[in-house]
């Protein structure tokens, strides 16, 4: 099947992020223009994610391809900038269609695609196309020219740290897993594609449901720029009747909206009043009257007949030469108030794309509470941590007999390190020393995995009973055996905490983030049920990005508070396994005093 047969009947926001990469490792250079061709979804991403991040600051972009999605397809970019805490490295989605969250990873250099190319080329292969197998972030490289898998970032089979000498068996282990991994992606897509992060924005044909010809979108541009809006709404989608959320925007507040190429036009349009139906077209001068109003609390960035066009001087280009929208609303609420007579009216913001489609981004400004000064695209920001988190060791699995000691020995053998650290160094945090046993002597558990801390992990494969599988040399742990540590915990002052979702129940994730704000250390796994497959890290921060949405139809919901959570992760890999993801797990489990 060629490319043009696999790619149709996709989804039109699909297809615009089909494209052929070069073959050769591509760097920064290269692939500047497919980044500013594509992903509208992925820049956007950065500059919901605030000042701290900005686009300003790219230095290098890869590209990231799914194995149940069509191979063209670009799922998501890894963006490589020196951020305000040294450089780092994001993975972000490139539009709705993955069904995974916008920000998917985060962390310090080396990236995930820096390591796997350091394996290759040990073996002189190279890194041409990566793919993201799991939601948990199992990453493989393939070499174009021998047509085959040569580096992960972890053991596709035991989650233990990759072997360069394995390569070989990389392609097998994969096909095998596959119909795993994309049953753990049908189930993210089923609660992630309903978020308001996915719904505040949309793209727009003509209703006839045909993209217009070529020649129609060659006439004069200047015709459209003096265009006069009647404000009927001229385009349709195949979700008109879902809700669309709406991102509450105060006084004092900045707006970014990124555009993708040479964008043919931008408008901002008035949409009504949250609470109250909007007037039909005959009421032009009543629309009319209220866009002007608009534009003043946006600081006067409209011109044109109808006053709904961008001025240029408000499109802006970064560094790297993307052009976006910056906007302001006007610090002073009384004036904003004044001007808006008490509503929170909605408006969006519409760029129309060379290829004739129309993207909507909705906004409605929300009047109470508000600050001055401060980025919608950022939020509001929580950060929780463990306390001493630098006594937090990092263990990774080794051989133990016939397999490796499996990922739920190393997570329990973490957070058990850790304590016995503070038993040490802070006696004041009330743990005992020499928890279970596993760190006998008078010195505290080591930061890395010594031989002493191989022994402790050893003896906790024991009490959890792992399974070991001689076919792959895993060991295999279900939360059941996770939950057996509880037993060894009865005789001190400690207690085993677990949640394991099951069937449809979702509590872990929301117990999980009520131990990491009490700052305490948690064990999750995004494995759903009684499966033997768990991969278990540690959670030992929490980020929390807050900001505020309303629903809209015809009229509008009360205001709302998304909390995007995200937890700094150990994957029992080594140090260079940590990372920032969404917390979204089924599992979890903690160990608290009594």
């Amino acid at each position: 099947m060629n490319s043009k047969d696999r790619n149709h009947g996709l989804p039109t926001n699909m297809k615009d992020d089909i494209a052929r990469v070069p073959t050769l490792e591509p760097e920064l250079g290269n692939l500047s223009k497919y980044w500013q061709e594509h992903s509208w979804e992925t820049r956007d991403e950065l500059f919901q994610l605030g000042d701290a991040i900005g686009s300003n600051d790219i230095i290098g972009l890869r590209p990231i391809y799914r194995k149940d999605l069509p191979k063209e397809y670009i799922a998501y970019w890894e963006v490589k900038m020196n951020g305000k805490t040294g450089e780092k490295y994001l993975i972000i989605s490139a539009a709705k269609e993955t069904g995974d969250h916008r920000l998917v990873q985060e962390g310090a250099l080396p990236s995930p695609i820096d390591i796997m190319t350091d394996y290759a080329r040990l073996r002189s292969h190279s890194c041409h196309r990566v793919y993201r197998l799991t939601p948990d972030g199992l990453m493989t490289c393939e070499d174009n020219n021998l047509k085959r898998t040569v580096a992960a970032t972890r053991d596709v089979e035991t989650n233990a740290e990759f072997q360069q000498r394995q390569w070989k068996k990389l392609d097998r282990q994969v096909k095998k897993a596959l119909p795993r991994f994309k049953k753990a992606w049908r189930d993210l897509a089923r609660r992630v594609t309903k978020l308001p992060e996915w719904r505040r924005f949309k793209w727009l044909s003509m209703k006839s449901g045909k993209m217009p010809t070529e020649k129609s979108s060659k006439h004069d541009s200047s015709s459209r720029h003096e265009h006069d809006d009647d404000y009927d709404d001229n385009y349709v989608t195949e979700e008109d009747d879902e809700m669309e959320a709406e991102l509450a925007v105060r006084p004092g507040e900045v707006l970014k909206v990124p555009l993708i190429g040479k964008s043919c036009q931008v408008r901002i349009k008035f949409s009504g009043f949250g609470q109250i139906k909007r007037h039909g077209r005959k009421r032009k001068t009543w629309l009319n009257r209220w866009q002007k109003r608009l534009c003043r609390v946006l600081s006067d960035p409209c011109e044109g007949s109808d006053m709904t066009r961008v001025k240029w001087r408000y499109i802006k280009n970064t560094k790297m030469g993307d052009r976006y929208i910056g906007l302001q609303i006007v610090s002073s609420s009384q004036y904003v108030r004044k001007q808006l007579q008490g509503q929170e009216i909605r408006f969006r913001i519409e760029v129309e794309m060379n290829n004739r489609k129309t993207l909507v981004v909705n906004y409605g400004i929300m009047l109470r509470h508000s600050r001055r000064g401060r980025s919608v695209e950022g939020g509001d920001v929580n950060h929780y941590s463990i306390p001493h988190r630098h006594l937090f060791p990092d263990y990774k699995q080794h051989q133990h007999g016939l397999c490796m000691t499996g990922s739920g020995a190393v997570a329990w053998g973490m957070v058990l390190g850790y304590m016995d650290n503070l038993a040490y160094r802070v006696p004041e945090s009330g743990y005992p020393k020499n928890i279970l046993g596993l760190f006998p002597g008078t010195s505290p558990a080591p930061m890395t995995t010594t031989k002493y801390a191989q022994s402790a992990i050893e003896n906790l494969f024991e009490k959890l009973e792992s399974r070991c599988s001689l076919e792959d040399k895993a060991a295999l742990t279900s939360p059941a055996k996770m939950e057996r540590i509880g037993k060894w915990l009865n005789h001190t002052v400690l207690q085993l905490i677990i949640e394991n979702d099951s069937l449809n129940k979702e509590t872990a994730t929301a117990r999980a983030v009520q131990l990491l704000q009490k700052r305490v250390p948690v064990i999750i796994s995004k494995e759903r049920g009684d499966s033997l497959y768990h991969h278990y890290s540690v959670a030992t921060r929490l980020r929390q990005r807050i900001h505020r949405y309303r629903n809209c139809k015809v009229t509008c919901s009360s205001w709302r508070t998304l909390v995007e959570n995200e937890a700094y992760v150990h994957l029992g890999v080594g140090k260079y396994g940590n990372k920032w993801e969404n917390i979204d797990t089924h599992f979890m489990a903690a160990i608290l005093k009594k």
